[in-house]
């Protein structure tokens, strides 16, 4: 029984990798019993290593057959680099090549091709017959060492042969031949330019093959070949000998000292010569790639050729060995095989015992010695090629349905393609399961934090808010008032601004005690008699972390607490980067922290503002709802210990804290009207009347001496632009609501389970990628295409107030192409 192993690599190249068919077919016809499909990763260091040998090769001091011809072809050669002599440097990269394409084809982690492997290994050990292997392929993979695949060991199977094939080919169709007589092989041989080779021992071997009928051409003219070739009789074989060269994809045989012949001068004639049962042709003669390239072309059935250039002793002994097994009754397969293994005698051309290839067309069997003589019929035949996917058939019998269902994808494929996948989406499940794990330990909780940052800094720049007002002191105030300000002069602000109704005032400036100067004496009793009968002012007061920290409000307020807010806040210094300021505490708890303190006030400033604001212009009450501050009709989501990108605030998400959204203004200092206090006493400009009226009144200092700044998302803020941003987030949300088109609403998580199933899905889109995409440029591009997708709806999802993770679902993407693409890259450099 005879059994033909076709490896079909189709596309691709050795930056990107291949991809690869398998399918193993049985005299017995029919379907292919073998189909399996797979990936050779990439390995661009293996075509340098072949030209560097293949130059060291070419510059070997010996006569070869294709040497003195004015070619051009020694003036391509590069200068050698390093010390050893040529001999040297192509035996340490003929090691070199053999190394690194054996372990490529052994390491490589692509299961589909461990598969493919470990069948073609299967495949050889239940062999009961005769058994070639087909590579069905683009030439730039014939010219590589094949022969070094730890399936093809020489103490287990010796007999097995390589051959090549292009990837499109037809079965050529015959003609009967008119007079054959007796069982004879009809040899047509040319002997061409003799030109530094001895050619005689070639004709030696052929004048002594066994039942032929031999019709030698020595230096023949092209119309003598040509001539020849169309003989009724017809031939079995063709044999060149001579000098013969490759230029581009064209193949040239040198037939005498004069005149030279390409395939393509003389296809019709070859044409001819195959209908008339051509089987084989022999070219024992160098650089032979382009001859076999446009021999498979006319549909040749085989030939045998050298394809690179070859020392004349080699191509003497090959010849030799290969008639005398051919003739004695070996395949051709095998006669090739045994040839080779002779030419490992020739230490000083390392590298030798690959030259000779086979060419074969997929859709003919190679014809024993017996068969050309015609006593002995063939005994498998695949004839018609039908066309093919990359996992498709590659064959079909004359016997088989036609090629429409043919095509069709079987079950098995299909349960190959679906364990695959379970395999890709299993290992992406594990992942998943890595970082979300990760996550929860808060892992991923910086770069999480950052990530929001950076989408932060991604939303659409917004104009001031106008229903904010912010009289700052600056430099200039300090020096003329003095600094502290003194109550006078505080005083005289607070009944300015009162005398255009604004509807809430927020003093931002820590007062526990009486400050006066020379220039501004008493005003501190005034100063408390006007905070006592305006209800829409709000004071301070600083909780700090000890009972020395902390400062006491204004004494003597009739108000108490419902008067006066903490201004504390808190940044993220203790578990994150950057000390970046992210979240506001808006309410304490019953259980404050921290204590005792000085400040008993539960509210904070933004708090009473809020409040003050809202129920002047909506009526509406503020509330807390279970833990969520709630601002009729909306509720402000509250961090807990496990929030967005937050995955252990543990005691510092205490109290009712919210994540800041930042009005994003081209500077996050100017988020709304900005006077002086020398310009609201002075009533000068940009002090207007209309932007106190119903406003929020924001007074502080905004020197940068005295008032401290904030790290935020947007750079350093000071304090009292801290609270401002707070209030305008979130009046913001409450207005839009109330308008019903709500375009700054406050931001918003997925709890822990939404989180999870999040990051699940995405680490499935990185599995099928991998999955779907096996060359690194399709994945990567695809895997670009899924990043920018991610990014883009966590950005548009910030836009709408929500907070989704980023960090943990691009890990999850990634992690199994780089996976993949580090294991390739190291497996790679331990080839070297």
């Amino acid at each position: 029984m005879e059994k033909v192993i076709v490896l079909k690599i189709i596309g691709g190249n050795f930056d990107n990798g291949f991809s690869v068919g398998l399918q193993v077919w049985h005299d017995c016809g029919g379907f292919p019993s073998v189909d399996k499909s797979g990936y050779l990763p990439p390995h661009p260091h293996l075509e340098g290593y072949y030209f560097n040998w293949q130059t060291r090769f070419c510059r070997l001091n010996s006569p070869n057959r294709g040497e003195e011809l004015d070619w051009g072809f020694e003036d391509d050669l590069p200068e050698q680099v390093g010390g050893d002599d040529d001999l040297e440097a192509c035996r340490k990269f003929a090691k070199l090549l053999e190394q690194n394409m054996k372990t490529w084809l052994l390491h490589t982690v692509d299961a589909g091709w461990q598969q493919i492997r470990e069948k073609v290994v299967e495949e050889l050990a239940e062999n009961k017959g005769h058994v070639r292997i087909m590579i069905q392929a683009d030439p730039q993979l014939w010219k590589m060492p094949w022969l070094e695949w730890d399936v093809f060991d020489n103490t287990k199977y010796p007999e097995v042969g390589i051959g090549f094939s292009p990837l499109e080919y037809q079965k050529p169709k015959p003609i009967a031949r008119s007079d054959k007589q007796g069982a004879t092989v009809r040899i047509l041989a040319v002997f061409g330019n003799n030109e530094n080779i001895d050619l005689e021992p070639d004709k030696q071997a052929i004048a002594q093959l066994p039942n032929v009928e031999l019709e030698p051409l020595e230096q023949p003219s092209a119309a003598e070949v040509i001539q020849r070739l169309r003989d009724k009789k017809g031939w079995d074989i063709l044999f060149f000998a001579g000098h013969s060269q490759t230029k581009g994809n064209e193949g040239i045989i040198y037939i005498n000292e004069r005149e030279s012949l390409e395939i393509g001068q003389f296809k019709e004639a070859l044409k001819e010569a195959i209908r008339q049962g051509l089987q084989l042709a022999i070219f024992n003669s160098c650089d032979g790639l382009g001859l076999a390239q446009k021999l498979a072309a006319l549909q040749l059935p085989v030939a045998i050729v050298m394809k690179e250039p070859v020392p004349d002793q080699v191509a003497q002994c090959f010849l030799k060995e290969f008639l005398k097994e051919y003739a004695a009754g070996a395949y051709l397969y095998t006669a090739v095989r045994r040839s080779q293994k002779c030419l490992e005698e020739f230490l000083d051309f390392p590298g030798c015992t690959g030259l000779p290839i086979i060419c074969q067309n997929p859709a003919e069997v190679p014809p024993t010695w017996e068969e050309l003589r015609g006593r002995k019929p063939k005994n498998f035949s695949i004839s018609e090629p039908i066309e093919v996917s990359n996992s498709g058939s590659i064959f079909r019998d004359r016997e088989q349905p036609a090629p429409d269902q043919l095509t069709r994808s079987p079950v098995r494929r299909h349960q190959i393609v679906w364990r695959k996948l379970g395999r890709s989406l299993a290992v992406s499940f594990a992942i998943a399961l890595f970082v979300l794990s990760a996550q929860w330990q808060g892992k991923l909780q910086s770069w999480e934090l950052q990530a929001f940052d950076y989408l932060m800094r991604r939303l659409p720049v917004e104009d001031i808010d106008r229903r904010l007002l912010i009289v700052g002191a600056d430099e200039t105030d300090l020096s003329l008032y003095g600094n502290p300000l003194p109550d006078a002069i505080l005083t005289e602000v607070l009944e300015k601004i009162n005398r255009y109704n604004p509807a809430a005032i927020g003093f931002n400036i820590i007062r526990d005690q009486p400050v006066e100067n020379k220039n501004y004496p008493g005003g501190h009793d005034t100063l408390i008699n006007h905070i006592n009968a305006s209800k829409n002012i709000a004071l301070v007061c600083f909780i700090g972390n000890s009972l020395d920290n902390s400062t006491a409000p204004l004494p003597g307020l009739l108000e108490g607490n419902q008067q006066v807010g903490f201004l504390d806040v808190f940044d993220d210094r203790d578990f994150a980067p950057h000390n970046r300021l992210r979240r506001y505490l808006l309410y304490r708890s019953d259980n404050p922290v921290p204590e005792p303190t000085k400040c008993h006030t539960p509210y904070s400033l933004v708090w009473h503002l809020v409040e003050r604001y809202l129920t002047a212009h909506h009526s509406i009450d503020l509330s807390l709802f279970h833990s969520d501050s709630k601002f009729n009709p909306v509720r402000i989501q509250t961090l807990a210990n496990r929030s967005g990108g937050y995955q252990n605030l543990r005691e510092y998400a205490k109290g009712n804290q919210i994540l800041i959204r930042y009005r994003h203004t081209p500077d996050p200092n100017q988020i709304a009207h900005q006077i002086t206090v020398r310009d609201l006493l002075e009533e000068r400009h940009p002090f207007k009347p209309s932007r106190i009226e119903g406003k929020v009144v924001l007074i502080g200092v905004t020197a940068p001496t005295v008032q401290r700044s904030f790290s935020t998302p947007y750079g350093k803020i000071n304090g009292l632009n801290i609270h401002a941003h707070v209030v305008s987030q979130i009046l913001s949300s409450v207005e839009g609501e109330l308008k019903g088109e709500n375009k700054r609403p406050s931001i918003w998580w997925w709890p822990q389970w939404v989180n999870a199933l999040w990051v699940l899905l995405w680490s499935s889109l990185g599995g099928m990628i991998v999955w779907l995409f096996p060359q690194p440029l399709q994945r990567w591009i695809a895997l670009s295409g899924a990043i920018l997708i991610l990014y883009g709806i966590c950005l548009w999802a910030l836009t709408q107030g929500g907070w989704i993770p980023l960090i943990p679902p691009l890990l999850t993407l990634l992690t199994p192409t780089f996976c993949l693409t580090f294991y390739t890259f190291f497996k790679l450099k331990s080839f070297d």
